[in-house]
């Protein structure tokens, strides 16, 4: 077979490959329960905010704290679908299958075709990235993944091509990327610095070819990501990548400390003026992440330091990546000898384990290293394909009759590779089961039922924005306060429903555990809506006029 034959089978084995996955994937969402929750309600009310021309806003204020890349394809998707959750649904299949694309060309690029294709076969059903990646609550990293990835594929093939027009497609790429999530910046500046010392070292025919692709790449990605930061200091007053650093170091504490309740107090606590809860309040913008880190330099190493423990726990796991697949890693970098070019690839590559070092300031959270996972398992392919030929040559040695054929060698060459895909398989029901019980499926239940039983003018309070995204009505966010300040507020906000749960009554908000008895709710409440679920019950109140008609 000649080489271009060889390459046309391959593209068309990839492209079937890929649409293999997006059917699955898009299989996976119909027959897998699972409910809208945590940062994802937001990304799609903003998403279908902006295609409404309504700006970019989850229906409360100019939104600061969340990217606009993912809702904007999630509202595309959602003038096709008609429902934010299926929109959400699309993009996890359409862009965890693309995924295939770079990560092909890298490892293909960086350890040749066996390895690419043990690598496609190793992602496409990685438990973390296909189940977990349904309950971690965001669902923007299958697009965040492909973007940074296919960044890093173009940076390679750029370098390896010489090619300008490379280059800028990856500025793209990872000017997109921070359009997703803001970390990529991370990412960006590693590439740069990637490109000056491969260029450095390769001494290219053409220096001002390499030195004009870096120019490229970095106006490239400002070209990309600049409205965005000027729209942040339009709407903050500061220059800055991301409008939530100071409430996210506040978030850091309490996770560390395993504190829900603070994390609530944090967040949806009332401002200093007492007419706004902290995450949408004007004061959280009053410090800076220099600020809190010059108070403070020994709180940051200690937390860091406590982060780093609680990642090392976190990241090796059943339901993370493997303990066993840890040998593989070595195969894959102590197998061969390394040339200047495999430096090359190996250095890319490892760009893709910033999240672990970018997020030690703040707090874990095993959906911030889906990076981390697309490396180790290129890294785990390589080190299967070097098992697999270990395995053939030393049985064909001890026993060349038996091994004989070409046919035997190859199933004794597969084997360590279907091993360990079968006990991903396996692991596929305990990653479901994670994800189920982290996932509150009351709300979902609540949030239909007010869609039916609701005016269409309905004014939703409630701390989950997805209730108000299922039942379809305008959101006001429930703030942390004593009953009389949390009753004026639902009151100044022109709430007409309140909606609580079990656990928000009883470990975050304790002091509004009274509201559980809904046979006796306090003057001004009704209840009207009490339905136990998985998580507990969630309970819904109608907001009474006031007793003198105010």
């Amino acid at each position: 077979m000649t080489t271009r034959l060889r390459n046309s089978s391959e593209r068309r084995w990839l492209l079937g490959g890929v649409l293999a996955l997006f059917a699955l994937r898009l299989l996976l969402t119909v027959v897998l329960p699972r409910v809208v929750k945590w940062d994802e309600p937001d990304y799609l009310l903003l998403g279908q905010h902006l295609w409404a021309g309504q700006g970019f806003t989850s229906g409360w204020v100019p939104e600061v704290h969340y990217t606009p890349l993912y809702p904007l394809v999630t509202g595309f998707f959602n003038l096709i679908v008609h429902d934010l959750e299926r929109a959400s649904d699309v993009a996890y299949a359409l862009f965890g299958a693309l995924l295939l694309l770079p990560v092909w060309f890298l490892s293909r690029r960086v350890y040749g075709r066996r390895t690419a294709w043990t690598a496609l076969a190793l992602l496409a059903i990685f438990p973390p990235l296909t189940i977990s990646v349904l309950y971690w609550g965001t669902m923007t990293e299958p697009l965040y993944l492909f973007l940074v990835f296919g960044g890093l594929a173009l940076l390679l093939a750029a370098h390896e091509r010489q090619s300008w027009p490379a280059m800028g497609m990856a500025g793209v790429a990872f000017g997109l990327a921070y359009l997703t999530r803001p970390e990529a910046v991370s990412f960006f500046v590693a590439g740069l610095l990637w490109w000056l010392l491969s260029a450095h070292f390769h001494r290219p025919q053409n220096p001002r070819l390499a030195a004009g692709g870096g120019g490229l790449f970095i106006a490239a990605f400002l070209l990309v990501s600049a409205p965005y930061v000027v729209y942040l200091h339009t709407q903050t007053g500061h220059w800055s990548l991301s409008g939530k650093l100071a409430v996210t170091w506040d978030i850091g504490r309490a996770v560390q400390d395993r504190d829900p309740a603070e994390y609530d107090r944090v967040t949806a606590g009332l401002d200093s003026e007492g007419k706004e809860i902290i995450w949408f309040s004007p004061h959280r913008f009053d410090r800076n992440m220099f600020q809190l880190v010059a108070a403070n330099p020994e709180g940051l190493l200690r937390r860091m330091v406590r982060n780093a423990r609680t990642l090392r726990g976190d990241l090796i796991g059943r339901t993370a990546f493997p303990l066993l697949l840890l040998p593989f890693l070595a195969l894959a970098w102590f197998t061969d000898r390394w040339s200047r070019r495999r430096l090359r690839g190996e250095a890319l590559l490892a760009i893709g384990l910033l999240p672990l070092f970018t997020f030690l300031p703040f707090h874990i959270e095993l959906r911030f290293f889906a990076p981390v996972f697309v490396v180790l398992l290129i890294w785990s392919a390589r080190g299967l394909v070097a098992l697999g030929d270990w395995l053939v040559a030393t049985l064909g040695n001890l026993w060349p009759v038996w091994v004989g054929g070409a046919r035997r060698k190859r199933m004794i060459f597969f084997l360590p590779g279907v091993l360990v895909l079968a006990y991903f398989l396996l692991s596929m029901p305990a990653t479901f089961q994670q994800g189920v019980q982290s996932s509150d499926f009351g709300h979902k239940t609540a949030g239909l039922w007010l869609r039916q039983n609701t005016p269409a003018d309905a004014v939703i309070l409630t701390r989950d924005i997805a209730v108000a995204l299922y039942a379809d009505r305008r959101w006001v966010p429930s703030p942390h306060a004593e009953f009389d300040r949390y009753l004026a507020y639902a009151r100044r906000q022109g709430a007409d429903y309140l909606v609580t749960d079990t656990r928000e009554l009883t470990v975050l908000r304790p002091h509004l555990r009274f509201l559980l008895d809904t046979a006796h709710p306090p003057a001004g409440l009704e209840a009207v809506y009490d339905q136990a679920g998985n998580k507990g019950r969630t309970l819904v109140f109608r907001l009474l006029p006031p007793a003198d008609g105010g």
